[in-house]
């Protein structure tokens, strides 16, 4: 009886334990924080740039999306410009330091960030993603 007594507290404390784990970026940031800052998103992004109609960040888990829209439309041909541009312009060592400094000021790393480009119909034009 002991020993299954003392199996099953250990099971407990064990489940308690991990549960504890389960921390992620979108419990830890508050939505009055992540609307704060696409505030600030928009402020410093979109509302004195023309080609601009919005940002929205947004948390699911431990991954973080930067969604931007175009205020006007792009092409197929744009799209996929734009699209070989992101993949070839560094933006991987810039998601690694992003993710390092969201570490740093919260404690946990984004499993992925996600950049992802819409034009002014919400076609979706560029994605880069790590």
């Amino acid at each position: 009886m002991r020993k299954k007594l003392i199996g099953f507290v250990s099971i407990v404390m064990c489940v308690m334990m991990f549960a504890g784990c389960k921390n992620t970026l979108e419990k830890k940031i508050s939505k009055k924080t992540l609307q704060a800052m696409n505030d600030q998103a928009y402020e410093q992004y979109v509302k004195n740039d023309p080609t601009m109609k919005d940002i929205k960040i947004e948390i699911k888990g431990n991954d973080i999306t930067y969604k931007y829209y175009f205020a006007m439309e792009v092409s197929d041909e744009q799209a996929e410009s734009f699209q070989k541009t992101l993949e070839t312009s560094g933006y991987e060592s810039m998601i690694d330091d992003l993710k390092d400094n969201i570490k740093k000021s919260n404690g946990i790393r984004p499993s992925t960030i996600t950049y992802v480009y819409y034009d002014s119909t919400d076609k979706e034009v560029a994605k880069v993603s790590r």
